[in-house]
Parts: C-alpha cells; sequence; structure tokens
C-alpha cells in the first residue's frame, strides 16, 4: 500500500538508511493530497493539469555519493522494484 511502504537506501550493498512511506506528510498520497486542496484554494497558481509530474519528497535522507559508489534501494511492503544508480 503506498501509504505504508519502507524504503532501505543502500551504498554498495551495505544499508545507509532506513526510510517509511509516512515520512513525507503522513504518506506520498497525503502529500499530494494537500497540493491539491492548497493549489484550490490559491489564487495565483494553476491547479495541478493532466500529465504534471509530482514527486512528494523522499522517504530517506540526501547521502554524498562518491565516484565509483552504486546506490539501490530496497522496498518493502509494495510491489515496486527497486533501482540501481553507479555513479562514475
Amino acid at each position: 500500500m503506498l501509504s505504508a511502504f519502507e524504503i532501505d537506501l543502500l551504498c554498495d550493498g551495505r544499508v545507509i538508511d532506513r526510510g517509511r512511506s509516512e515520512n513525507v506528510l503522513g504518506g506520498p498520497v497525503s502529500a499530494l493530497r494537500h497540493l491539491v486542496d492548497l493549489l484550490a484554494r490559491d489564487e495565483i497558481n494553476p491547479p495541478l493539469a493532466t500529465g504534471e509530474i509530482v514527486t512528494t519528497g523522499t522517504l530517506t535522507r540526501a547521502m554524498p555519493v562518491r565516484p565509483g559508489e552504486t546506490f539501490s534501494t530496497a522496498l518493502d511492503g509494495i510491489s515496486l522494484a527497486g533501482i540501481q544508480v553507479r555513479f562514475d
């Protein structure tokens, strides 16, 4: 479920941080709902349009990277594959 999953952030196969969906304003769906409601009352900025991409924040801390490191994620509680990025 999108509102209750966990993620491990790994650097070269070692867990360096853990996060939960609740770290983002009660979960990503709640954060998006907050934005939609805020824009609905905003007299200057338009509401979200079809096709716009919204990021709701990160579940882990941002970490420094060094050349040659490989970062990856492992998710639990949601049926999504993690990602892997190597910095050369």
